[in-house]
């Protein structure tokens, strides 16, 4: 499961007897870029920031970077300073706007990709978070799937692994009514009653 929101986050689901999930802190992993275009991106974060993370390019505030660095290289004023409103210019058809978005939809299907190989999640890749069911559109395109699955030597790999979007408003809330269950479930129902 991976999710871009106020930032990236990215958890394993391990199989087994309930599928023990396992945290992490890939969005704080680095950025690596793919093309000119985002080797651009990353100097322009690197002089602002120093370190350049996933979570700096795949966020809100890594949408709006992207966009602002779109506007800057064309020498244009950024109308938007909100990511949902650079989604609602992009659907709009504004230039800059769509360029942005598609560049966020292809490095998150990069993101995706890599972490699919990383934790071997032949079982599949679950996109959650904020951002993701509001650009579903843009997802569909087969920008993300295309990027995901571009990996060389094991496209083949990913070829195979699917890809689903989380649209349930509330999900870390059902997981964490699981969690409960498991927990009573394991240390009876006098444990928790104290």
């Amino acid at each position: 499961m991976i999710g871009a929101g106020t930032g990236f986050g990215a958890a394993v689901l391990v199989p087994g007897r309930d599928g023990d999930p396992i945290a992490s802190e890939a969005g704080h992993t680095g950025f690596a870029p793919t093309d000119d275009v985002e080797l651009d991106l990353w100097r322009c974060l690197k002089a602002r920031h120093g370190r350049v993370s996933i979570e700096r390019v795949l966020s809100g505030s890594g949408l709006i970077a992207i966009y602002e660095r779109f506007c800057e290289a064309r020498g244009s004023h950024p109308a938007a300073a909100q990511p949902t409103q650079v989604v609602a210019a992009a659907g709009e058809g504004h230039t800059v706007a769509r360029e942005a978005l598609e560049r966020f939809v292809m490095i998150y299907g990069q993101v995706a990709g890599d972490l699919a190989l990383t934790f071997g999640a032949s079982g599949g890749v679950y996109l959650s978070g904020g951002i993701a069911p509001k650009i579903y559109e843009w997802l569909n395109t087969g920008a993300f799937r295309t990027a995901f699955e571009a990996k060389g030597r094991l496209t083949a790999y990913l070829l195979k692994t699917p890809t689903f979007l989380v649209t349930h408003p509330d999900p870390g809330l059902l997981g964490a009514a699981r969690r409960l269950r498991q927990l009573q479930a394991e240390a009876g129902p006098s444990a928790l009653d104290s």
